[in-house]
């Protein structure tokens, strides 16, 4: 029986196929699936992006049928997004887990300055542009993504 040199079986071996297939797939694979979750992850911050803008619509369409009552408007956006209490920021800028921080703002101007919304213009003579801001933040806790804030905000000039 005679015997092969080193050289000789190496080269057998790096010729062979035999499991080529399965160590290409335990390289592959783990990417695809870290791909696969990213996609539901970025997904899932999608949809409650979506969800915000949703809840602010209904705000906005309670401000056109002039509902100026910023503590109505708030309910009514909180409703839709099945809360009844608007969540409070902490101090790393993001609202508290499970809430939607909400806020909903009236502002006037004149012209492209700031003013009361009981005065007229001083240089019209007209009542000042009001506007109403809805605000809304909510935190996002992602599969892979870091804790990120996702937010919403809309203006609607109601004068």
């Amino acid at each position: 029986m005679r015997k092969r040199s080193f050289a000789a079986r190496f080269s057998s071996f790096a010729r062979r196929q035999d499991g080529v297939a399965a160590s290409e797939a335990a390289f592959i694979v783990p990417l695809l699936v870290m791909a696969l979750m990213s996609i539901f992850d970025l997904g899932f911050a999608s949809t409650s992006r979506m969800q915000l803008d949703h809840a602010l619509r209904t705000g906005t369409q309670l401000i056109m049928m002039n509902v100026h009552d910023e503590d109505a408007v708030e309910a009514a956006t909180l409703a839709t997004l099945e809360e009844t209490q608007s969540g409070s920021m902490r101090n790393d800028g993001m609202c508290e887990p499970d809430k939607t921080c909400l806020t909903v703002v009236q502002t006037c101007r004149c012209g492209s300055a700031a003013s009361s919304c009981t005065t007229l213009c001083s240089a019209t003579s007209l009542p000042p542009s009001a506007f109403m801001t809805i605000t809304a933040l909510r935190r996002y806790e992602g599969i892979f993504l870091d804790d990120r804030p996702v937010g919403a905000t809309i203006t609607v000039q109601t004068r």
